[in-house]
């Protein structure tokens, strides 16, 4: 495989992970209290659904804006690892797939755009 099936395969992995953990988490296993866990989750969830048709099609900008996206799905887990006993498998789950996301979204944005800078440069 190469590496730039690699990112996309990390980048897609951590994508539909954070997809899948946060309505489990705010929906199922700990919801906030009263009427909080659809509008946590909704919230939550909103940037990840954004960038579904650009990760989906390959898009190397949507790529590069979703690495930076993922840095606020880290810190997020980086506070619920400190701020909530209760909580700390999910949020280093969270933290794992915040990871694998940021860094396949990162190193694919870098390949494919390399990969299409060459391909324009080519001779015809």
């Amino acid at each position: 495989m190469d590496k730039l099936a690699l990112a996309r395969r990390a980048t897609l992995a951590g994508w539909l992970g954070l997809v899948l953990l946060i309505p489990a988490w705010y929906g199922w296993f700990a919801p906030p209290p009263g009427l909080l866990a659809p509008l946590a989750v909704g919230l939550l969830l909103l940037p990840l659904l954004l960038a579904a048709p650009g990760l989906l099609r390959g898009l190397p900008y949507t790529h590069a804006w979703v690495s930076m996206i993922a840095l606020l799905y880290f810190t997020h887990a980086i506070a619920e690892l400190f701020a909530n006993p209760l909580g700390r498998r999910f949020a280093l789950l969270e933290l794992l797939l915040a990871t694998s996301l940021y860094f396949g979204a990162m190193l694919y944005a870098r390949w494919r755009a390399r990969q299409l800078k060459s391909w324009q440069d080519s001779p015809q």
